[in-house]
């Protein structure tokens, strides 16, 4: 092996450890917010990142790349939460609709 290889190994050994100590404190940055008494919300780390001009730090890059990757599903349980909303409204509006049939002599809900 010559002398360029063993240092082009060495060069990326060095690479690799700086990647290495990065991942642990974006993990450990991650870790502290999600650990912490007064967690943010995603909203409040969303807005944070843009007003220190967008996400700059491999923790909250990476948050980002995740909120991506589950985007989809993330929408689609806001619409279900939205539809299950929806039908809780029209149930307690058709319960509310028959007592006032029922206190009004009405035998089919209907307002007239």
């Amino acid at each position: 092996m010559t002398l360029d290889e063993l240092k082009s190994i060495e060069s990326a050994a060095r690479d690799a450890k700086i990647e290495r100590e990065r991942a642990l404190h974006a993990a450990g940055e991650l870790a502290a917010y999600r650990k912490s008494e007064n967690p943010k919300t995603t909203a409040q780390l969303v807005k944070r990142m843009s007003e220190w001009g967008g996400p700059t730090r491999p923790g909250d890059i990476e948050f980002l790349k995740v909120l991506d990757e589950f985007r989809d599903d993330m929408l689609r349980i806001a619409e279900m939460r939205f539809e299950a909303r929806a039908r809780a409204a029209g149930q307690h509006e058709r319960m509310l609709r028959a007592q006032l049939a029922g206190f009004l002599g009405e035998p089919d809900g209907e307002e007239s």
